[in-house]
């Protein structure tokens, strides 16, 4: 598998724009992830799956131009600005970028930090329930 900067420099036009932004907000936002292909597309793990970057011209996606970014929790997310669509009876929930001037970018990074504090939230819980598993033995 190609790295995501390979990946994305083969995207069309339209789509390499929005996810060479998005892979840059991302990665300056998350300097410590993992970044993996699934579903033959990027996503980005801190202690679990947290986004992932979807164009559309990767066959499986719901959408006809641009890029979608997800969130893998986003079901926990507050989404007060109402952007995230979720996904059928999913946890994901989305965002579609038909061009890169679609991109609020203070408003993606915040949508990033929540979604990383739920990560990490997540982490701790799963951490805290495997110690009183053991202390229960």
């Amino acid at each position: 598998m190609p790295s995501i900067i390979e990946y994305i420099s083969k995207l069309p036009p339209n789509e390499k724009k929005i996810a060479s932004r998005i892979h840059e907000l991302v990665c300056g936002m998350l300097p410590g992830a993992t970044e993996k292909f699934t579903y033959g597309v990027p996503h980005y793990y801190g202690s679990s799956r947290i986004c992932f970057l979807w164009p559309s011209s990767v066959s499986g996606g719901k959408i006809k131009e641009g890029a979608v970014f997800g969130f893998c929790r986003g079901n926990l997310m507050a989404n007060e600005e109402g952007l995230l669509k979720p996904l059928d009876k999913t946890n994901i929930s989305m965002i579609h970028y038909s061009s890169v001037k679609d991109i609020n970018e203070p408003v993606l990074r915040g949508l990033l930090a929540e979604a990383i504090m739920i990560d990490e939230r997540v982490s701790l819980t799963d951490h805290l329930k495997k110690g009183i598993k053991k202390n229960k033995k």
